[in-house]
């Protein structure tokens, strides 16, 4: 949760506060990822609970996970942006759709278009919104965005959806990847560091912190922070929760300024994969930490439109300038769209993705 509160404020008007970059903080997503998802692959998603169908169910399970709550957030920012067209307002997004419909209508332009729909409809692809852009009224494929015409991430509907595109690609290997001695993860992870250092060196912005070739090597290191979850709790075990505690609070909050981005990336990667294992052996038993876990992934879907109501109505039109009051009017009007959300799917899509992960039942244990 603290996580998603540093993207908040990455993207809040509120930027004097101090946080750990919006970018770095979704790589801390990521190692997390990589350790939930060995997790669950291991103890819940296995042939022995569901058969032959456990891949199947998996991938189910993880779709059902994202799609309903992120399609909540589509459906909601597009009726805001149609609520600001009716008042005169103009919208971001529509603005951008008129420019891409206006376009010729090239081989290249159509699939742009065709790109649009499906990674609006159905997160796949969302990630390529990074390398997308629009040049002499083309669209191409660049690591280069600085002279497009469109801005590629106005044509979706939620522009933080693209680090969604990079976890399905992820959830697509992750079984695969259980099939894999450490020895050979240890390989993949050395071959992932250096695809990102390269990419560190010879390509300018972020596209090292966020393109899916380029932080393979940040789901690895939370599978490889789950195998061997039991060295890394086992340091200090009595002063483990304190230490690894006060580390994820500087690593949030109280980093020191003027590093650089691949020092942040790499900090962030390493201190996450370290202090993962007890972290979660830590609160895997508290009812508000669970909690707070749940809340994440809808707030973090949902603080964008949150940011531009409070932008609108608080900055624009009342004029109010105070950074403190501004986050405590984002955090909590995301909160309040996320606790919609989760109540929506608890009603009527975690049933279901319960019994995806059920295990089964054979005949001679229910003759028993």
């Amino acid at each position: 949760m603290l996580l998603a509160v540093c993207v908040l404020l990455t993207h809040s008007a509120s930027k004097d506060l101090p946080h750990l970059l919006g970018t770095f903080a979704v790589e801390s997503f990521f190692v997390i990822s990589g350790f939930y998802m060995a997790l669950v692959l291991t103890e819940k998603y296995t042939r022995g609970n569901l058969g032959d169908s456990w891949a199947a169910n998996f991938y189910l399970s993880r779709y059902l996970r994202l799609y309903p709550v992120y399609m909540l957030s589509v459906a909601a920012v597009s009726l805001a942006g149609f609520a600001a067209v009716l008042f005169g307002n103009g919208s971001t997004l529509f603005a951008a759709w008129t420019q891409l419909l206006s376009l010729p209508h090239t081989v290249r332009n159509v699939q742009l278009i065709i790109w649009a729909l499906v990674s609006n409809l159905t997160i796949f692809f969302n990630d390529l919104v990074l390398v997308i852009a629009v040049h002499d009224h083309q669209a191409v494929l660049t690591t280069d965005q600085s002279l497009t015409q469109i801005n590629p991430a106005a044509l979706t509907a939620n522009v933080v959806a693209w680090s969604l595109g990079v976890e399905l690609t992820f959830y697509l290997l992750a079984p695969y990847l259980l099939k894999t001695t450490n020895r050979q993860l240890f390989g993949l992870l050395l071959l992932g560091a250096a695809l990102k250092t390269w990419a560190i060196i010879h390509i300018d912005g972020d596209l090292p912190y966020r393109l899916f070739p380029f932080v393979f090597v940040d789901f690895l290191c939370g599978v490889l922070a789950y195998r061997f979850r039991s060295v890394l709790s086992s340091f200090g075990r009595k002063y483990a929760p304190l230490v690894c505690y006060c580390l994820m609070f500087a690593l949030l909050f109280a980093l020191p300024t003027g590093l650089r981005y691949w020092e942040y990336s790499f900090l962030t990667i390493g201190v996450t994969a370290l202090i993962l294992p007890t972290l979660i052996n830590c609160s895997g038993s508290s009812h508000i930490d669970n909690r707070l876990a749940e809340f994440s992934y809808p707030f973090y879907l949902f603080h964008p439109l949150a940011l531009n109501l409070v932008h609108s109505i608080l900055i624009k039109r009342a004029a109010i300038t105070n950074g403190y009051f501004i986050f405590a009017c984002e955090t909590a009007l995301t909160l309040a769209f996320a606790s919609l959300a989760l109540s929506l799917e608890a009603r009527y899509v975690e049933p279901y993705r319960q019994r995806l992960g059920r295990p089964r039942v054979t005949l001679s244990v229910a003759a028993q």
